[in-house]
């Protein structure tokens, strides 16, 4: 099993790591829009990658949701290469 295929987790994998892919960043309040989920899901969604050391979240000063959240290299290498298979 992939790691961009365990439901909503992956969808936020692939999401954030397709943007940073592209040279985009995804703030915290950009994620459920993105993902089409209530803001709160997808909060919990990304803390469970920074918890598991899988991401990381460069702190806004001023408004936390606005902090950018980045997939750390080797789950980036995967999405990159679950990308060179489709």
């Amino acid at each position: 099993m992939s790691v961009v295929d365990d439901g909503a987790i992956g969808e936020l994998i692939t999401a954030v790591g397709n943007r940073q892919l592209a040279g985009e960043s995804t703030s915290l309040r950009q994620l459920h829009k993105i993902m089409e989920i209530e803001q709160s899901q997808a909060l919990r969604l990304a803390s469970k990658l920074v918890e598991e050391g899988l991401a990381e979240l460069s702190p806004a000063i001023h408004d936390r949701f606005e902090s950018e959240i980045t997939l750390k290299q080797p789950l980036l290498r995967a999405v990159r290469a679950e990308n060179r298979t489709d």
